[in-house]
């Protein structure tokens, strides 16, 4: 998906409700335009609004509420990156990124006040964007494209952001590491495939539920067709 654009989970979707606050973005992407802000992906929900974006100064930030960790990581136009921010249950903020095809490390870290990711309180699926987010304030991503989305109800370790990382120019980037080691609340991989599943719970076989990803443009395009049935579940599109 390229250009400016947004993307979030439909209102027909289940919300989302785990036992603990904690959560995990993880995002493939590259922009166009430097100096600019790009917002990757927020939540808008339980009262905070929380994004993972690039600010002016060209830095992968994160920010919930009026608290923003602006990582060491700067970025350049048109190159693809790769971004994970963790918030455990004692609400420790990590920020890892790095160039798709070279390494990730460890750009930042901080102590919220609150959980960025409250998650034991009823999250409406609508209340995530992809693209957009509330944070700093309401825009999109503007100018560049987004590879890969992926949202965990849980802060993923050192070690799996690193095998997220590892796996993404291999030839199953999006299948091991979300069907066994790191399962996802939620992931839409933007060149076509969409999963769901219900947290650290084994995902449901006996039904098929109909869920769909809805988009909001802005301006630009988006390439992403097809539908997906993965872990008992059909994931359909539309635009």
């Amino acid at each position: 998906m390229d250009g400016s654009f947004r993307r979030e989970l439909d209102s027909a979707m289940p919300s989302i409700k785990l036992d603990t606050d904690a959560g995990s973005f993880a995002i493939r992407f590259s922009v166009e335009n430097l100096g600019a802000i790009h917002r990757l992906a927020g939540i808008n929900a339980n009262g905070t609004n929380t994004g993972l974006y690039v600010n002016a100064s060209n830095k992968v930030t994160f920010q919930s509420g009026a608290t923003t960790l602006v990582s060491d990581f700067t970025i350049e136009a048109n190159k693809e990156y790769h971004a994970v921010v963790t918030a455990d249950t004692s609400n420790q903020v990590k920020i890892h990124a790095g160039l798709v095809g070279t390494s990730i490390r460890l750009a930042g870290t901080q102590t919220f006040p609150a959980p960025p990711f409250k998650l034991s309180v009823a999250t409406p699926p609508a209340s995530i964007k992809i693209g957009y987010a509330d944070a700093p304030s309401p825009g999109y991503l503007n100018g560049g494209v987004l590879k890969d989305f992926r949202f965990y109800g849980r802060a993923l370790n050192d070690d799996e952001v690193a095998l997220l990382f590892a796996s993404a120019l291999t030839a199953t980037p999006h299948g091991t590491p979300e069907t066994s080691q790191v399962p996802p609340v939620a992931a839409y991989n933007l060149r076509g495939a969409a999963t769901l599943s219900s947290g650290s719970r084994p995902p449901v076989t006996s039904v098929e539920n109909i869920v769909t990803l809805r988009g909001s443009y802005n301006s630009g395009t988006s390439t992403a067709s097809g539908n997906s049935v993965i872990n008992g579940r059909k994931l359909q599109r539309a635009f």
